[in-house]
């Protein structure tokens, strides 16, 4: 009896354990809107942003001369300048290593007699 009992309480204590205690979720109101804006085409007479210079972008007058003042003044990008000069020449003498080379020597040697031997 004695058994019965502490077997059934412990299996009910096993079963409480699996019991769901967590809130039921409720899924939050969305920030973003319901529509996107639709994606359109890419018009004649709008250029995109990549293929204008920087001059053509920038239209205020006085922005343009503080970009001019910074990219004449920026040594970082004078040295970035230099090392893509220098990356691009490795590449070419690296690339210039896939093709065959033909290397041809020529040589001569000329012994004359001398009069005493002749």
């Amino acid at each position: 009896m004695k058994t019965t009992l502490l077997t059934t309480l412990f299996s009910l204590s096993l079963l409480s354990a699996c019991t769901n205690l967590a809130p039921n979720y409720t899924r939050p109101m969305s920030v973003v809107d319901d529509h996107l804006p639709v994606y359109q085409e890419k018009s004649e007479e709008a250029p995109l942003a990549g293929d204008l210079s920087w001059q053509e972008f920038v239209l205020n007058p006085q922005l343009r001369e503080v970009i001019r003042l910074g990219l004449e003044n920026n040594r970082n990008l004078r040295v970035a300048a230099l090392n893509v000069q220098k990356s691009r020449a490795l590449f070419r003498v690296e690339k210039s290593d896939q093709y065959p080379n033909i290397n041809t020597t020529a040589g001569g040697l000329n012994r004359g007699l001398s009069s005493s031997q002749s």
